[in-house]
């Protein structure tokens, strides 16, 4: 019994280990960029603060005339470089505070028509308050 006790504590230990989350939450995002260079973002940040999440959506242009680079919200930003996306959110619970991930997010799709996209889990790596 006690041999069973052990294993159960060690599948419960390591199945932990295979969901790798940050305590101050993480964005799904998703980067599409269109043959005018055009980047689209659109990033859901999720918390034990924020369980149904927080929608973000972003348009870039640096090469437009004149460049432009809107969010729907004043709260998030992102840079993206074609290889890392990093992103910022002011939130409100369960206090103030800006959070902050980085992420490796190559593109992995090609969409056709000159698009091609990048996605996936960006976690929360540092907070201030």
């Amino acid at each position: 019994m006690q041999f069973f006790t052990t294993v159960l504590a060690l599948a419960a230990t390591s199945s932990a280990a295979v969901l790798p989350r940050s305590p101050l939450g993480s964005w799904y995002a998703q980067v599409t960029v269109s043959p005018d260079h055009s980047i689209y973002l659109t990033a859901k940040y999720t918390s034990d603060a924020y369980p149904d999440g927080l929608r973000n959506a972003c348009i870039d242009n640096p090469f437009a005339n004149p460049p432009f680079h809107r969010c729907d919200h004043a709260e998030f930003d992102f840079t993206y470089d074609g290889k890392f996306l990093n992103l910022t959110q002011n939130i409100e619970k369960p206090n103030k505070q800006t959070v902050f991930g980085e992420a490796y997010m190559p593109f992995t799709e090609d969409l056709g028509d000159g698009r091609i996209r990048a996605e996936g889990t960006v976690f929360v790596t540092r907070a201030i308050a």
